[in-house]
């Protein structure tokens, strides 16, 4: 039976019909949200302008800015892409909260990256663990549609591993036929990518590696 408080008038309920306190936001939504503030002020948007580029409410954008809700990886890559930067920047700050992560078979997260030519796509397949080095792992995938690119350069090192199709990869000034099953492990340093593709679809992991 409900009991009725004297002094107030409200009904208590009883513990089995207690109402749920509020979630408390944990220390990734509260690193995520601060981070998302941080390069949105960096960039010197507003809020109402990155909440319509990334076609969210102000509302949501604020909830988020201030950890109050966990959301989807679909919302904090649409954020990403409004503030121009890689998906995995928006975890810069909760790395350290990870020793290991699972992405199951088809969830990576699409992202975009500098330099990536039309037609290729990128789907992220681990947040970067704290430490030393750091790892971006990739599952990349090549349609008709893809346009060779092979002037990428950046820090690091490189291994890419073919899983389906067949295509030509330059690195430097040679050029290696990969088919699947076939490994490239290179220096980033030197212009490196896909020369021509010999059959599509293709795909192939990619994981980049460089000292922070």
């Amino acid at each position: 039976m409900p009991i009725r408080n004297g002094k107030q008038g409200k009904v208590s309920r009883s513990i089995s019909g207690a109402p749920e306190a509020p979630k408390e936001s944990s220390a990734i939504e509260i690193a995520i949200g601060r981070q998302v503030r941080k390069l949105r002020m960096q960039t010197g948007i507003s809020s109402h302008l990155l909440a319509e580029r990334a076609d969210i409410s102000i509302a949501l954008l604020s909830r988020i800015e201030h950890g109050k809700v966990s959301a989807s990886l679909g919302t904090l890559s649409r954020l990403a892409n409004a503030l121009g930067v890689p998906f995995n920047f928006l975890f810069q700050q909760v790395s350290s909260h990870y020793t290991a992560t699972l992405v199951k078979a088809g969830a990576g997260q699409q992202v975009v990256r500098a330099g990536t030519p039309a037609g290729q796509i990128y789907k992220s397949l681990g947040i970067p663990i704290e430490g030393d080095v750091r790892l971006e792992p990739y599952l990349i995938e090549i349609n008709e549609k893809t346009q060779p690119h092979n002037t990428f350069q950046h820090d690091g090192v490189e291994m890419i591993h073919m899983l389906e199709g067949a295509l030509v990869y330059r690195h430097g000034s040679k050029t290696y036929q990969m088919r699947k099953g076939d490994t490239l492990f290179f220096d980033a340093r030197y212009p490196h990518g896909p020369e021509s593709f010999e059959k599509v679809p293709a795909r192939f992991l990619a994981v980049i590696g460089y000292t922070r």
